[in-house]
């Protein structure tokens, strides 16, 4: 039973009007205790409205009670920030002269902060922070992968999505097994399909400026998405975390050596089969690769540090935005040393491991500039790499 006590013969402050409603408003309605959150102002088993809070004081109005003070209780009996909008059970925890040791000023204080910061970051938005999110699944490996609505609007704060759903690139629901021979035409058409929809919009709505992007789906699939949405002013990558098993991205670090870009170990021929080897979440094996070609082809590699040192966090490698954005600067600078060193006729071909973000990464920084890019699968079944399309040819963007 809670020892609430000291209220009897102590007479309740009046606090204006205009600052309960500015703790409503801060508050945005609901209880203000740590991992509570509920909504003081409707009952959700009965879905009755009422006014089912209360306004609790975390230095108590008097003296004689929880966290009371000779004379800081008298100042701050009506400062809205002495002042908590919680459920009235949480407000009898708060008043318990028996739980005052659990439930000290500085804690309180942090429950307020904590609970009004966060509603002040969901609620001050402007245009520039809304984003059209993207979800983009088509089966690896023949699964058929979900994507976490609710644990992807967490990834996106302090942004928030321009649409209550977000635009949904399925092509989960085809139905043609990876092992097909037309598997990859049939799923690039549905994509070109579904990306243009995107980009169009519906009737009536601009092209949208801003993508926030979540995707599982083979990499050749990933590459071509990219070059699709290559154009978009702004587009924000996602990864799937193993380990925390969520989206959102680790703090940012300080940019280091987290990429090693080595070129070919002998002199082009130009005949020589021009090959990109890009090793970021596992190591592509050059001596799959060398099988596939008649003469000894000319490489290049792209490799994480911890494939390149052969280290077995490979698959959680890319953890923060600081290591997405610092490949795409070290692959432009390889598109650069292929433009300069061999023209823009001779094809590339592409063996990449890779996460899903750094292949769609790819494909937004080849452009009309850069020369053809055939895109290989790695087949678990045969234990090596196929062809699956090429982009930039002639036939295809």
């Amino acid at each position: 039973m809670s020892n609430t006590s000291w209220k009897k013969g102590q007479r309740r402050p009046h606090i204006k009007l205009s600052t309960k409603l500015e703790l409503w408003a801060r508050s945005s309605g609901r209880c203000e205790f740590r991992g509570c959150n509920v909504r003081v102002f409707h009952d959700d088993l009965t879905q009755d409205r009422s006014n089912l809070g209360t306004i609790a004081h975390i230095v108590a109005y008097s003296p004689n009670g929880p966290r009371g003070h000779l004379t800081r209780s008298g100042q701050l009996a009506t400062d809205i920030d002495n002042l908590m909008l919680t459920c009235k059970k949480h407000g009898d925890l708060i008043d318990d002269l028996d739980l005052v040791e659990k439930y000290d000023e500085d804690l309180l204080r942090t429950f307020k902060r904590e609970h009004e910061e966060r509603v002040r970051i969901l609620t001050d938005v402007r245009d520039d922070r809304q984003s059209h999110v993207v979800f983009f699944r088509a089966p690896v490996d023949g699964r058929d992968l979900t994507i976490d609505e609710r644990k992807a609007h967490r990834a996106l704060l302090p942004n928030y999505p321009a649409e209550e759903h977000p635009f949904d690139i399925d092509l989960a629901g085809i139905g043609i097994p990876s092992s097909s021979a037309g598997f990859y035409e049939v799923m690039r058409e549905a994509l070109k399909q579904q990306t243009g929809d995107l980009l169009r919009r519906r009737a009536g709505r601009s092209r949208p400026r801003s993508l926030s992007v979540f995707a599982i789906a083979p990499i050749p699939l990933l590459v071509q998405f990219g070059r699709y949405i290559g154009d978009v002013q702004s587009v924000d990558l996602y990864q799937h975390h193993r380990g925390p098993r969520s989206w959102s991205w680790a703090d940012e670090e300080e940019e280091e050596v987290f990429y090693e870009l080595t070129g070919p170990g002998r002199d082009d021929e130009h005949d020589s089969p021009l090959v990109v080897i890009i090793s970021v979440s596992a190591r592509v094996r050059p001596e799959l690769v060398e099988t596939l070609f008649d003469g000894a082809p000319i490489i290049y590699r792209l490799e994480a540090t911890d494939v390149v040192e052969e280290r077995v966090s490979g698959r959680d490698f890319l953890r923060s935005r600081t290591r997405l954005n610092v490949f795409a600067y070290e692959f432009r600078r390889l598109l650069d040393l292929i433009r300069s060193r061999h023209g823009h006729a001779r094809p590339v071909h592409l063996f990449s491991a890779v996460p899903a973000p750094i292949a769609i990464e790819i494909g937004r920084n080849i452009k009309d500039v850069d020369p053809e890019f055939i895109l290989y699968d790695y087949r678990k079944s045969t234990n090596g790499y196929a062809p699956a399309f090429a982009i930039n040819s002639s036939t295809h963007s």
